[in-house]
């Protein structure tokens, strides 16, 4: 051997620096996520109709209202448990408009969900760096950063599920009540967030420990029925009995059983940092320690009811936060000692996904976050001009023009009317009967007819719109369908 060979234990010289590697990407997220928030914050960039039901839900509670308890004024239905809209309604009680107080809950939400994945890192051993680096992996995933954006509860669930995770990792016989406590708070904020109840059964089974989950099984009861308890003042007993019932026998949309896994993949084929993520993190499971703990229990979980979720035709990356989250923690902890090693492959991969992701997820917001239809101005002002009644598909469109919202959410309005409940079917009645002066869609009833009676079934409300309303005109991509007789006012 020649007296200039290096030793093959010898790091290479070329080899990039973990901890500047590591910052770097921290940087890149949080600037990007950033900058992607101050270009879409005055706007409204990001934001669907679920999205203003959050905040029609919200300004209801301020009024002293919840679902099934209006004023007659309101169709109030919402499938969203009672606390993401709460902090929404606290953010527009400070003094912010419904715009900025959906912007503030998804940054609340998402700051917290951040936090506690450098969290759930340190729990499962990643160390400080490994923390610093999960916190950037999350960053960097686009149902992350196109969640922050849309105000809706999916962050604040996650990041719920993500906490008892990291309780859940350093208690493995679930002895105490910090696991149970977080189960209940995810699933008390979105019915959909039972990863850790199943994983925790799974996880019993397996280990043949009865007693395991009966002890979580009870903690978890007391833990929801206290969070029920606390809700009492937003009548919260009511509330989520209601959405209970409405997701049980009004569920929202056409599913299919393939669409589930289709989508799954067709997100690592579109956002290629979930495909480094997801590998990372097969790795890191495939490994004896992780697999023998209840991480790898949780990760099935989450994985199996992502893909019921997503069979879903009304689902979207919103419903993939959670997995993202996990895919990218455990990744992190699969390359944080192989950086600190200064392995060229897993810092590489991770430089190109991270500023790549950052990047791609970013351009579009500078793009067009800015742009007049984005700023909704000349249809807010037709709505708040407009003597007449006014139905808006998205609700957010009346309350700022300063107008009570008529449906809070149209997709259960569709889902109800079809399964007969007397309310809805009276919003239908007085579309037939042209209520409302002036209806603004967020698409054409023509050319957007089979995306209506696909989330709606075979839908209850286009017909009587199509019978009584013709279109006037487009304004900021909003069509605006006028009755064809003068609307009497209602009161």
């Amino acid at each position: 051997m020649e007296a200039s060979a290096r030793p093959p234990h010898e790091p290479s010289r070329r080899a990039f620096p973990a901890g500047v590697l590591v910052g770097a990407l921290v940087v890149a997220g949080f600037a990007s996520t950033i900058a992607a928030l101050a270009a879409a914050w005055r706007g409204y960039h990001g934001l669907y109709p679920a999205s203003g039901t959050i905040a029609a839900i919200a300004d209801a509670m301020l009024r002293g209202i919840s679902p099934r308890h209006d004023d007659g004024r309101s169709f109030l239905a919402t499938y969203y448990f009672p606390p993401f809209p709460m902090l929404v309604a606290a953010a527009h009680r400070a003094g912010l408009g419904w715009l900025a107080a959906l912007r503030t809950g998804s940054v609340v939400s998402g700051t917290l969900l951040i936090v506690v994945a450098g969290t759930s890192a340190l729990a499962l051993g990643a160390g400080r760096r490994g923390a610093a680096l999960a916190v950037a992996l999350v960053l960097a995933t686009f149902p992350f950063k196109a969640s922050i954006l849309d105000g809706r509860a999916d962050l604040l669930a996650t990041a719920f599920t993500l906490a008892g995770l990291a309780a859940w990792s350093r208690d493995e016989q679930a002895r105490g009540w910090a696991t149970p406590a977080f189960a209940a708070a995810a699933f008390l904020t979105r019915a959909s967030s039972i990863t850790i109840v199943l994983a925790m059964l799974a996880w019993s089974l397996r280990r043949r420990d009865r007693g395991m989950l009966a002890r979580f099984a009870l903690r978890l009861a007391a833990c929801v029925a206290a969070g029920v308890l606390l809700s009492l003042p937003v009548r919260g007993p009511d509330w989520y009995a209601s959405v209970l019932r409405d997701v049980a026998t009004h569920a929202t949309g056409r599913s299919s059983l393939l669409r589930g896994p289709a989508e799954l993949l067709r997100y690592l084929g579109v956002c290629p940092e979930l495909s480094v993520f997801v590998a990372f993190s097969l790795a890191a499971l495939a490994s004896r320690g992780m697999r023998d703990r209840p991480v790898a229990a949780f990760a099935g979980a989450s994985l199996v009811l992502s893909a019921y979720v997503m069979t879903k035709f009304a689902s979207g990356p919103n419903h993939l936060v959670e997995p993202a989250a996990i895919a990218a923690v455990l990744a992190a902890v699969w390359a944080a000692p192989r950086l600190a090693r200064r392995s060229r492959l897993p810092a590489w991969a991770l430089a190109i996904a991270v500023l790549g992701a950052s990047w791609r997820d970013l351009v579009p917001v500078l793009r067009h976050g800015a742009d007049a239809a984005n700023r909704r101005a000349q249809v807010i002002e037709r709505v708040r001009a407009e003597p007449g009644d006014v139905l808006t598909e998205d609700a957010l469109l009346s309350l700022a023009a300063g107008r009570r919202p008529a449906v809070s959410d149209m997709d259960a309005l569709r889902a109800m009317a079809l399964g007969g409940d007397p309310r809805a079917l009276g919003v239908v009645d007085q579309l037939a009967t042209g209520r409302f002066a002036l209806v603004v869609l967020n698409g054409d009833l023509e050319t957007s007819a089979s995306w209506y009676r696909s989330i709606g079934f075979t839908d209850r409300t286009i017909p009587p719109l199509r019978a009584r309303y013709r279109e006037a005109e487009v304004v900021d991509d909003y069509h605006l369908y006028r009755a064809q007789a003068p609307a009497a006012r209602h009161e």
